[in-house]
């Protein structure tokens, strides 16, 4: 499946920016220790208006400039091979 994510050369200039890097980081209201986190997992909060407005004022870029399709991990839900269909057995007294 795939999401929408900030390309390579954005993130890059994320980490690489300190000034850019606190613009996002306020604009998604995280700390300087979390975003580090959300760039390495190209985290889709990352996609946020307020976020993709701060990078296109600062970088003078166009969306289509900032965004790419990521492939996105998928995860196994703990116990889905459980048969949830049987009926539930309740003792009586």
């Amino acid at each position: 499946m795939k999401r929408l994510g900030l390309n390579k050369k954005v993130l890059e200039k994320i980490k690489a920016d300190p000034v850019l890097f606190g613009m996002v980081a306020k604009a998604l209201h995280v700390s300087s220790l979390t975003l580090p986190l959300l760039l390495k997992k190209n985290h889709p909060k990352l996609t946020q208006i307020e976020s993709l407005m701060a990078i296109k004022e600062y970088l003078g870029v166009q969306d289509k400039d900032i965004l790419c399709a990521v492939q996105q991990k998928e995860k196994k839900v703990r116990g889905s091979n459980i048969n949830t269909s049987l009926p539930i057995m309740q003792e009586t007294l």
